[in-house]
């Protein structure tokens, strides 16, 4: 006589599996629509961009999009006095070293409601940056003016490999 387990208990065994695989993606899904998850937290977003390397050359201006999502409860917008929020960048070194916290505003053209999503450009001009030529990492945030960077609210940044060639002569 062998220790097998029963037919039952292996179909026992799997659709329970079956269950808690659907439950959690089912979870997931309902997350994402905003009716389960995060839907409390005021101040949320996702930050992703289609590039996956910024080249700068010299004196060439370079755009950027970065795709915002509204995972919180707040609009973000550039245009509300008090609640003015705007796409932002940290420069690191290549190893991932703070360099330079603050740097240029971009503006949100169009109110981003909960759950929805814009793309903003963010303009890139090294000779504003004034980057030697080398390897850096650019860390896109969003920031409430004057009170907070998302980062520090539990939202993740963006952050993208930038190769800097030649001089800003």
């Amino acid at each position: 006589m062998t220790n097998r387990p029963s037919a039952r208990i292996v179909g026992a065994i799997c659709a329970s599996c079956l269950f808690f695989m659907l439950f959690f993606a089912g979870g997931m899904y309902l997350s994402k629509l905003g009716y389960v998850g995060n839907s409390d937290q005021p101040w949320l977003a996702s930050l992703t961009c289609d590039v996956s390397e910024v080249v700068l050359t010299g004196t060439e201006i370079t755009s950027v999009p970065v795709h915002i999502e509204n995972l919180g409860t707040e609009t973000i917008e550039s245009t509300a006095s008090e609640n003015a929020v705007f796409l932002s960048f940290h420069l690191l070194t290549h190893e991932g070293n703070d360099m330079r916290y603050d740097n240029d505003r971009y503006a949100i053209p169009e109110p981003i409601r909960k759950n929805q999503q814009k793309t903003v450009a963010a303009v890139l001009d090294n000779t504003k940056l004034g980057l030697e030529p080398g390897n850096y990492i650019i860390e896109f945030d969003l920031v409430k003016e004057g009170k907070f960077w998302f980062s520090e609210k539990e939202s993740q940044t963006l952050k993208i490999p930038m190769t800097v060639n030649g001089g800003t002569e």
